[in-house]
C-alpha cells in the first residue's frame, strides 16, 4: 500500500497564494488598498475570486500577509544599529539619512498605505506595527540628550517631525537630496 503525499499539491497550493500575495502587493502599491479589489486581485493572479476567498478568508488576513511579504522585501532600517551610537547628533544625522533612503525607495506605496489606512480598518494591525517601529525610533534617537525639560520638549517634537514620511516628501519636493534633508533635519534639531 503506498501512502499518499500533498507535496505536488501542497507546492501548488503555495504557489497560488504566493501569486495572490504578491498581485495585493503590486495593487497596494499602484492603486492603493482601498481600491484593491478583490476581483482585480484573482485577475492579477490568474485565479478565481474564491480561490482568493479559500486562501485567505478574510481582509484582515490578507493584509496581514500582504504586508508581512512587503516587510520582508523591504525592511525599516535596523533600529540597533542606531542605539550602539552614543552621540546623539551622528546618531540622529544617521538614521535620518537610512530612512529617508528607505522613504525613497518605498515613497509610492507608503504615499498610498498612509493615504488608505483610515478608511480600511483591515490595515489596522500593519499600521499599529509601522507606529511602533516610528515609537521605538524616536526612544533612540532622544537618547542620552541632555538639557532643560524645555529642550527635551523641543527636540523631542523635532525629531517626531523630522522622521514623519510626510516631512520627507516635503524636504524632497523642495529640491533637496536625502542627505541634504536628513543634514537640515539634524541640524535644525541640534539647534533648539
Amino acid at each position: 500500500m503506498r501512502h499518499y503525499r500533498k507535496t505536488k499539491r501542497a507546492q501548488s497550493e503555495q504557489n497560488t497564494r504566493q501569486r495572490i500575495v504578491e498581485a495585493t502587493v503590486e495593487l497596494h502599491g499602484t492603486v492603493g488598498p482601498a481600491k484593491t479589489t478583490i476581483s482585480e486581485i484573482a485577475k492579477r493572479a490568474g485565479v478565481q475570486r474564491l480561490t482568493v476567498y479559500r486562501h485567505f478568508p478574510s481582509e484582515k488576513a490578507l493584509f496581514a500577509a500582504c504586508s508581512g511579504h512587503y516587510m520582508a522585501q523591504n525592511p525599516l532600517p535596523d533600529l540597533a544599529e542606531f542605539a550602539a551610537m552614543h552621540d546623539p547628533a551622528k546618531r540622529l544625522n544617521a538614521a535620518l539619512g537610512a530612512l529617508y533612503a528607505y522613504f525613497r525607495r518605498n515613497q509610492a506605496m507608503l504615499a498610498l498605505i498612509l493615504r488608505d489606512a483610515a478608511v480600511v480598518p483591515a490595515m489596522k494591525p500593519s499600521m499599529q506595527a509601522i507606529e511602533q517601529f516610528f515609537r521605538e525610533l524616536h526612544a533612540v534617537l532622544m537618547a542620552n540628550c541632555q538639557g532643560s525639560r524645555e529642550k527635551l520638549k523641543q527636540t523631542a517634537a523635532l525629531i517626531a517631525l523630522a522622521i514623519s514620511f510626510h516631512t520627507w516628501q516635503e524636504l524632497s519636493k523642495s529640491g533637496l537630496t536625502d542627505e541634504e534633508a536628513a543634514s537640515l533635519m539634524a541640524q535644525a534639531s541640534d539647534c533648539v
